[in-house]
């Protein structure tokens, strides 16, 4: 089994835990997010030993005010220590769209080895379809890195997910043709939507992190 998406531990990042818990609003009461901070990279490491998971893909994603090329430093020095159990998709910066820095980013990620870019437009209110992000994806598509999109729900107070509708997914996925694109959490409740662009799009993939596995197949779940 491989976990496609396993958020960088918390003892490589800059956030605090005040911090996490006045920003992520109801993550609190989902997912315990003052417990999973505390989480270390060795304990996550024994957690996959101990579920018969044989890979796994850190994720260096961030929805505040982080440095997003610290993060890939870090996410890159974390793994390189476990090159036979994980994989990383590193991150740019959301909080100041500039074209040059953000290709700047994708070329050093690609050269730390890392597979792919997690983005997550909804918590800068950037619209994944800004022209700046263009050369982005174009530098992506020619460096063979995927790109993974935050799509659909999400428990931030602080924003809206109106605007994390996945359609937005179909109109990349028709311009860069040979872009591997992820749409983590499967774009849920746009169940309908996630599914025509999946259809449609060879390239396009879901990600079903923090959908409960047990409740996915339920009737009436989408």
């Amino acid at each position: 089994m491989i976990d496609v998406r396993m958020r960088l531990p918390n003892e490589f990042r800059s956030i605090t835990i005040d911090e996490m818990k006045t920003f992520y609003g109801k993550y609190e009461d989902v997912f315990d997010i003052s417990t999973m901070s505390k989480i270390k990279g060795i304990h996550l490491l024994q957690q996959l030993k101990a579920s018969e998971i044989a890979h796994a893909v850190v994720h260096a994603e961030y929805e505040y005010a982080e440095d997003a090329s610290k993060l890939n430093d870090s996410l890159a020095s974390f793994i390189s220590e476990y090159p036979d159990s994980l994989s990383g998709f590193g991150t740019v910066d959301l909080a100041n769209l500039k074209p040059k820095n953000l290709v700047e980013e994708a070329e050093r990620i690609k050269s730390y080895g890392l597979k792919g870019i997690n983005l997550q437009p909804i918590f800068f209110d950037v619209d994944p379809l800004d022209r700046r992000l263009y050369p982005l994806y174009s530098q992506a598509e020619q460096l063979g890195l995927i790109v993974s999109f935050h799509t659909g729900i999400h428990y931030s107070l602080h924003s809206s997910f109106i605007n994390n509708n996945p359609l937005f997914i179909d109109q990349i996925a028709v311009d860069f043709p040979d872009l591997k694109i992820i749409a983590c959490h499967a774009g849920w409740p746009w169940v309908g939507e996630m599914a025509a662009i999946a259809r449609r799009h060879s390239h396009v993939f879901l990600e079903f992190g923090g959908l409960d596995p047990r409740y996915i197949a339920k009737q009436g779940s989408g």
